[in-house]
């Protein structure tokens, strides 16, 4: 029995159209993690006489994924200068929403020495000599579906930040630091201006 050329050509174009189905299904079903981006950061620098100084960070954190919502159990915050902790914070970022970003603004006080120690290499900056802090985020999460809810998942993110004589992102246009997830390679951070430029990410 000969099969016609129609009915073969309808077949493979149905594979096909298949296979490119099931691709699309798989992609939007997959899990996602959930990204980091700081949008902000200001370190008290105008008095060297606090005695419980304060760092301030704005922190975007964006759910990508288009079926599942994401809650935390926990997010801890931790920023360091020099492989030193300046100091860490928990945080509570909730329920995101799908394919949803979510602000969040808090501060970390820091030690009064190693803080003192950041105020005087940022006053003595230059060209050559740039300041770096480094944040590091650890968060336990889990993903939401048609009433079913995942194990907790851990994940972590970090990234470095330039400062400024200011105590802020160095630069004139306050770019954003997209946090890499696990541990960067390199020491440098990768910027971006407005999400245009993603930071690299290691798993």
């Amino acid at each position: 029995m000969r099969v016609s050329k129609k009915f073969i050509v309808w077949f493979l174009i149905s594979l096909f159209f298949l296979g490119l189905f099931a691709l699309v299904l798989w992609l939007d079903l997959r899990r996602q993690s959930p990204s980091f981006t700081i949008a902000d950061i200001s370190v008290p620098i105008s008095n060297k006489n606090l005695q419980h100084p304060k760092i301030y960070l704005s922190l975007e954190t964006k759910n990508p994924n288009n079926v599942y919502s994401i809650t935390d159990d926990y997010t801890v915050v931790t920023v360091s200068y020099a492989k030193h902790i300046l100091g860490k914070t928990d945080i509570v970022i909730g329920h995101q929403l799908k394919n949803k970003e979510t602000p969040v603004s808090f501060q970390v006080e820091a030690d009064v020495n190693q803080w003192r120690g950041l105020v005087k290499a940022i006053s003595n900056s230059s060209g050559k000599s740039i300041v770096m802090l480094k944040v590091e985020i650890k968060t336990g999460i889990r993903y939401h579906n048609l009433g079913h809810t995942s194990k907790q998942h851990e994940l972590k993110f970090e990234g470095e930040i330039k400062i400024g004589s200011d105590g802020k992102i160095l630069g004139k246009k306050k770019k954003k630091v997209k946090l890499c997830k696990g541990s960067c390679k390199k020491v440098e951070a990768s910027y971006q201006e407005e999400s245009t430029e993603r930071y690299s990410v290691l798993t």
